[in-house]
């Protein structure tokens, strides 16, 4: 129950400052770190994928995500077993949400780079 309640309140600290920051046109260090680590993390357990298919998504490969049914799925060219193609980044609808607010309003405040992460986070690799 406790660690459940840990998420809710995750989710919750993630909204109210990608709503923060939309509204503001501004975020604090400290904030952009964690919602971007949340995200991040959210989005490498919902895909089962390793770290490096999430820290090396582009904003372009996000944007060309595609539906299939109630899951958005990223295919992402650059990870460590590339060779045997991209790597699928999935995410429900929820996860989306977020995430396409990040991209939108809570990343052009703190990044010029066109990764999602950047190379800050998760070794960049």
């Amino acid at each position: 129950m406790s660690s459940l309640n840990e998420c809710d309140r995750a989710w919750r600290f993630v909204d109210s400052r990608l709503t923060k920051c939309k509204d503001h046109h501004s975020v604090d260090p400290k904030d952009y770190d964690w919602v971007t680590i949340i995200l991040a993390y959210a989005a490498v357990t919902n895909s089962a994928q390793r770290q490096g298919a999430v820290a090396n998504m582009t904003i372009e490969e996000f944007r060309q995500g595609e539906w299939a049914s109630d899951i958005f799925s990223i295919r992402v060219r650059e990870h460590k077993t590339a060779s045997t193609g991209s790597a699928m980044v999935l995410l429900n609808k929820g996860l989306h949400q977020r995430v396409n607010r990040y991209v939108f309003y809570l990343r052009p405040l703190t990044q010029t780079a066109t990764g999602f992460l950047g190379a800050e986070f998760l070794g960049g690799a």
